[in-house]
């Protein structure tokens, strides 16, 4: 319940199931509007900190657009669509079901029909983006990918993109491997290798991108990357590249200009490691053939 200058102002009822790690709302009932917010934050506190509940659920109608505001920034998300129909002889409104994911937990791999994994996909990428956005906005500015992007543009960005960790030593793709996602680094280091066995030829460090050709030329890749130290990568795939610049091509022309000006500078650091490297056995011949001329 909530009080204000000793007056009730409102009170929320709800289910808690322990076994489940879950809450269910069933009643919110509230005089003001500040109210509201403080129940739900509370509520949420309690069920993050104090009860182990790793997933809250309520009901709000679908003519309710401030209550559901409220509960977006609340990081509730709407997880289903129940429209009035499905009710038989009870007087109902459409109602939109939101949900709050104290934990956001690996499903793995899930066996669902097409037109399912299609729903999963847009109700689950609202999740990844509610964790996977701040964790990229604290790195933004190091980001030459973002450079030039205003906030909205960023955040918009930024929710295309999940977010993976790597092992040190790890591979992370080889050779005729498809070309289906890029990498941008969050933190840590990647070396890239070309041959059998590979020849490194390249490093990426924090804040560039890795895979970004092969992706862009939608063909296999020809190099090998793996991780020279522990790595945290956002990770942007080619249809939701594909999907972003179709639908904001403001955005679109920002990438592909921040892309082709990495692709520049990776060449370039390329053409010097390389002819550092010819530099190098150049000096190791004119040291040593001396030396083995006087042997004979």
């Amino acid at each position: 319940m909530a009080s204000e200058n000793s007056q009730l102002v409102g009170a929320i009822g709800f289910t808690l199931d322990k076994t489940d790690h879950s809450v269910r709302v069933f009643e919110l009932i509230t005089f003001t509007d500040h109210a509201i917010r403080f129940l739900l934050s509370e509520l949420e506190r309690k069920c993050r900190e104090e009860w182990d509940i790793q997933y809250i659920e309520i009901d709000v109608s679908a003519h309710s657009p401030r209550m559901q505001r409220t509960l977006l920034e609340l990081d509730f998300m709407p997880a289903a669509y129940v429209p009035a129909m499905v009710f038989h002889e009870v007087e109902r409104l459409d109602i939109i079901r939101m949900v709050r994911l104290t934990k956001l937990q690996d499903l793995g791999p899930l066996s669902l029909t097409p037109p399912m994994q299609e729903i999963a996909d847009v109700v689950m990428g609202g999740f990844y983006t509610r964790s996977v956005t701040p964790r990229i906005a604290q790195v933004v500015t190091d980001i030459p990918l973002f450079h030039g992007l205003n906030q909205e543009q960023v955040e918009r960005l930024a929710s295309a993109c999940t977010v993976q960790e790597f092992k040190a030593g790890e591979p992370v793709f080889g050779e005729a491997d498809p070309a289906d996602r890029m990498f941008i680094l969050l933190e840590g280091q990647m070396t890239v290798g070309v041959g059998s066995p590979p020849v490194q030829v390249g490093t990426v460090k924090k804040g560039e991108t890795l895979g970004e050709y092969s992706l862009l030329s939608s063909k296999p890749r020809t190099a090998t990357a793996t991780t020279k130290t522990e790595v945290e990568a956002a990770v942007l795939s080619y249809h939701d590249l594909d999907d972003l610049v179709r639908r904001r091509p403001d955005i679109g022309v920002i990438i592909y200009r921040n892309l082709g000006i990495g692709l520049g500078e990776k060449l370039v650091r390329s053409d010097q490691s390389l002819r550092d490297q010819a530099l190098a056995e150049t000096e190791f011949l004119r040291v040593t053939q001396p030396l083995s001329k006087r042997e004979q």
